[in-house]
């Protein structure tokens, strides 16, 4: 999970600022690369020949499981004494 929203945003933003782009595909790589659960989901539903149907499936499940991680350790994190 660290490397999917903390990682791939950063190597995005420094790929973007090393190679120079333009303002709208700097902002256009940092935002997809902040939220890759959707785009990588239409990938492998459009390799494996899924419909629209799995790749909304499979985006949906693959976001829940993340809210789910995120809000199991949120009070752990909030609570924790050594913070």
């Amino acid at each position: 999970m660290f490397g999917q929203l903390v990682l791939l945003p950063a190597i995005a933003l420094a790929l973007a600022w090393t190679f120079h782009l333009p303002p709208v595909f700097f902002i256009g790589l940092v935002l997809i690369a902040c939220c890759p659960g959707g785009s990588s989901s239409n990938v492998f539903s459009k390799l494996a020949g899924g419909t629209t149907l799995s790749t909304l499936a499979s985006t949906t499940l693959g976001w829940s499981s993340d809210v789910w991680d995120f809000s199991g350790s949120l009070p752990t994190l909030v609570n924790n004494p050594e913070n």
